[in-house]
């Protein structure tokens, strides 16, 4: 579906450019521009967060865990030089290097990480080290593992 260069909002009738509207992922806008959508959504339910905090935060929770898994699993569950599999001690690894700037370019947390490389559907440009070996492939160019053999 081609995307229109603008449109009018069904709420304000105001003509506005495709970015003023939030898309599906089949290139679909929606009726509501930005600004009347989350007027709209205030309206309903203003105080929903406060209300259902403990909701919320446990609904988040659940998916950071969720998405934090599948990446762990899709990568192979283990430090890719030693073989730690304890996923407390796992963190994803940019092979090349770069995973600062990544980190920024995307959202700046680790969890936009986590989205990205799944979205992405999991490229080889990522592996799973243990923190401990992580920091010394950042520090020292090599991992301790790596001179023991």
């Amino acid at each position: 579906m081609p995307v229109a260069t603008s449109r009018a909002c069904t709420v304000c009738k105001v003509v506005k450019p495709p970015e003023q509207f939030y898309a599906r992922k089949d290139g679909y806008l929606t009726g509501p521009c930005i600004p009347c959508y989350r007027e709209r959504d205030n309206k309903r339910q203003p105080d929903y967060y406060a209300r259902n905090r403990d909701k919320v935060v446990e609904k988040t929770r659940r998916w950071r865990a969720d998405l934090r898994r599948e990446v762990l699993e899709a990568y192979g569950g283990a430090c890719s030089c030693c073989g730690e599999d304890h996923p407390e001690f796992l963190a994803l690894n940019h092979i090349e290097g770069g995973g600062r700037k990544h980190r920024h370019a995307v959202g700046g947390t680790a969890m936009q990480v986590y989205k990205f490389v799944r979205d992405k559907g999991f490229p080889p440009e990522f592996d799973l080290l243990c923190h401990n070996c992580n920091v010394a492939y950042g520090l020292y160019g090599l991992c301790p593992h790596q001179v023991e053999e």
